[in-house]
């Protein structure tokens, strides 16, 4: 099964985060962390996360497109938004998710 998709498989209510890097690092490290909160605080928990490095799993980043890092895929009742560059800002990564503050 492609990354691809296990994505589209996903349970509607479920949002899937598909974080893509060049090599795992604590940056990566504190992106997951600050998903994980969002994810939480915000979506009741109903998320998947996943790392994806794309020196070890080069054939995902070409299957969806992926032409730099780090990009955050997230694919939600069937719209997908992208997100490339860093992610440390949690109400700017809040904004660009489409997710109320007072969710």
């Amino acid at each position: 099964m492609t990354l691809e998709t296990q994505m589209d498989s996903n349970n509607p209510d479920t949002w899937a985060f598909h974080l893509f890097v060049s090599e795992k690092s604590s940056d990566t490290d504190r992106a997951v962390a600050l998903l994980e909160q969002i994810c939480q605080q915000y979506l009741e928990g109903k998320c998947q996360i996943k790392v994806v490095d794309i020196r070890e799993n080069p054939v995902s980043a070409v299957e969806l497109n992926i032409i730099a890092t780090p990009t955050l895929l997230k694919r939600h009742m069937g719209c997908e938004k992208r997100i490339i560059g860093s992610i440390s800002d949690k109400d700017k990564l809040l904004s660009r998710l489409g997710i109320e503050m007072g969710g």
